[in-house]
C-alpha cells in the first residue's frame, strides 16, 4: 500500500516521460494545426475562383449564341424593309432593328470585358491550385513525419497513459487537483528535498518541515519558495515499483 505522496511521485515521473515523448514532436503539431488552417482558407479561394470562372464562361456561350440569334433577327427585319407597305411599318421595323443593333453592341462590348476578366482569372485559378498543391504536399510530408514520430513511441505512449490513468485513481480529489495546478506552472510538480533543499528550485527547506513531512506521507507539503510538492529524500520511490502498481 502506497501513500498519496508516493502515487504522486510516481504521477510526476510518469508525466515527465510523457512531456519528453510530446517533445519530440518538437513544433509539429503546431505546424500540421497551422497547414490545415491554410489548406482550408487556400481550397476556399479555389472554390470562389472557379465558380466565378464557371459564371464567366456560362455568360460567354450563352452570349454568342445570342449574338448570333441578334443579327439573324436583324438580317431577317432588314430584308422586311424592302416589303412594307407604308412608312410606319417601315418606322417600326428600323426602331426594332436599332434596338437589336444595340443590344448586339452593349453585348459585344460587355462580352470582350468578360473575355479579359476570364483571361486573369484562368492566371489566378492557376496560381492558387499550385499553391494548393504546395500546401497539400507540405502537409502530407508533416503529418507523416507525426506519423513516424507516433510509431516509434506509439507503444510507450499507451502504456504510460494507461498508467497515468491507473495513479490518478488512487488519488484523493484535493491531492490530485493541487498537483494539477502547480503543474499549470512547474512541469516537475513533485520534487526530492536533496540536502535540505527543494530540488526544484533549490531553496532551504527547514529541518523540522522535513521531519513533518516524513512523518506524513499523506499529507502534502509545498515549498515555500515555488510551491512545488516536496517529498524527503530518504523516502523509498522505487519509480519502476511504483509506476507498476
Amino acid at each position: 500500500m502506497f501513500h498519496q505522496l508516493q502515487y504522486l511521485a510516481a504521477l510526476s515521473f510518469v508525466d515527465k516521460r510523457l512531456d519528453e515523448l510530446e517533445e519530440d514532436y518538437g513544433d509539429l503539431p503546431v505546424i500540421v494545426k497551422q497547414l490545415q488552417e491554410k489548406l482550408k482558407t487556400q481550397k476556399a479561394m479555389v472554390e470562389e475562383t472557379s465558380a466565378l470562372l464557371s459564371e464567366i464562361k456560362q455568360f460567354c456561350a450563352s452570349s454568342k449564341i445570342t449574338l448570333i440569334e441578334l443579327k439573324n433577327k436583324e438580317e431577317k427585319l432588314s430584308k422586311q424593309q424592302f416589303l412594307v407597305r407604308n412608312n410606319k411599318e417601315f418606322d417600326a421595323i428600323t426602331k426594332e432593328i436599332n434596338y437589336l443593333r444595340e443590344e448586339h453592341t452593349r453585348l459585344t462590348d460587355r462580352l470582350r470585358t468578360e473575355a479579359v476578366k476570364e483571361e486573369n482569372l484562368i492566371k489566378i485559378l492557376d496560381a492558387q491550385q499550385k499553391e494548393l498543391a504546395e500546401i497539400e504536399e507540405e502537409l502530407a510530408e508533416k503529418q507523416e513525419e507525426m506519423e513516424f514520430v507516433a510509431s516509434d513511441q506509439n507503444d510507450e505512449l499507451i502504456q504510460l497513459k494507461n498508467k497515468r490513468a491507473q495513479l490518478v485513481s488512487f488519488l484523493n480529489k484535493n491531492s490530485l487537483m493541487q498537483y494539477e495546478r502547480i503543474r499549470m506552472f512547474h512541469k516537475d510538480a513533485v520534487v526530492k528535498i536533496i540536502r535540505n533543499s527543494c530540488s526544484g528550485c533549490f531553496s532551504s527547506i527547514p529541518p523540522q518541515k522535513i521531519v513533518e513531512i516524513r512523518n506524513n506521507l499523506d499529507h502534502l507539503f509545498f515549498c515555500e519558495s515555488c510551491g512545488r510538492i516536496l517529498y524527503p529524500e530518504d523516502m523509498i520511490v522505487e519509480e519502476k515499483k511504483l509506476i507498476s502498481v
